[in-house]
């Protein structure tokens, strides 16, 4: 291989372009080791001697030269959210606080010259990944941990959220900057195990089991007429062989086939457009259709 692919380059008069046993090597952009890969000199400084933005087409132009090397800054895209307005249609171009500061922060993350770790897909190392979301964008990080504990990046990643997925709740951003994840980094973690880490992961564990907290739907209760009278009746020593009343929330005591005894609690008239959205349109719900969606509720809810 290496007899044929010297004399096509020596024939073809390209032989002075080879370089033989390097111990670095820059290439389109990046600087590459056995280990790491880093952006070159060259690109950073040009880069960070981009004058400050006063135009949308200038403001434009650095993220543009910026995002070259995004997979190296963490929340990449949330840092240059205030710069990216400028591509909005018809946008004017202001110079605000919140520009100056994405502006310094994208020049200062490069002019410390990140590296990435090479994933070593054959290694026994541990896979991490670590999923953050902001209000105006995700993003999240692959990491190989090491056996000394210490994390090397691999790759950051991010995008900005789209106008209707910043309405989202804080669990839903963070439920979507994990799916994202999966979905970009899917060829390093396809058929090994990995670990997500995420600081709303006690709030997504209980957004994902219940859409409602017990304060919530005992609240509710009183004040639904109908759920009420059926309260004030078991509260008032009436023995009744269906409801039940447990932790101060009525729930409907169901006989199943095989002796089996379910107790679901009872959903005020006020909170049923948001168990249907909880468990039909949010982004952990998994959109199924009109009968999955029905027999999901009601396993859990009466």
């Amino acid at each position: 291989m290496y007899r044929t692919i010297s004399g096509i380059l020596l024939s073809a008069g390209m032989w002075h372009f080879c370089s033989l046993a390097r111990k670095q090597l820059d290439y389109l952009g990046f600087r590459i080791t056995q280990n790491d890969i880093k952006p070159t000199t060259m690109n950073v400084k040009k880069t960070i001697d981009f004058p400050t933005p006063t135009s949308t087409k200038a403001a434009y132009s650095f993220v543009q030269m910026a995002q070259f090397y995004r997979r190296f800054i963490k929340d990449f895209a949330s840092i240059a959210a205030p710069l990216n307005m400028s591509k909005n249609k018809n946008a004017t171009f202001q110079r605000t606080r919140e520009c100056q500061k994405s502006f310094d922060t994208l020049k200062e993350k490069l002019s410390q010259y990140p590296l990435l770790a090479f994933y070593n897909g054959k290694s026994k190392l541990k896979v991490k990944i670590n999923t953050d979301a902001s209000t105006t964008g995700i993003g999240g990080v692959l990491h190989q941990v090491f056996p000394d504990g210490h994390l090397q990046p691999v790759q950051y990643l991010s995008r900005s959220l789209s106008t209707r997925e910043q309405k989202y709740s804080v669990v839903e951003k963070e439920c979507l900057a994990m799916v994202w994840c999966i979905g970009k980094l899917r060829p390093y973690l396809y058929g090994r195990e990995f670990t997500f880490v995420n600081s709303q992961v006690n709030n997504i564990h209980m957004a994902i089991s219940s859409p409602f907290d017990s304060s919530k739907i005992q609240e509710q209760q009183q004040q639904d007429k109908t759920i009420k009278q059926l309260y004030d009746r078991l509260t008032s020593g009436q023995h009744h062989q269906s409801n039940v009343l447990e932790n101060g929330i009525l729930h409907k005591i169901l006989h199943l086939p095989d002796r089996i005894t379910v107790k679901l609690p009872y959903i005020p008239q006020s909170m049923i457009d948001h168990l249907l959205h909880a468990y039909h349109d949010s982004p952990t719900s998994g959109h199924l259709g009109i009968n999955k969606t029905w027999h999901k509720i009601r396993d859990r809810y009466f």
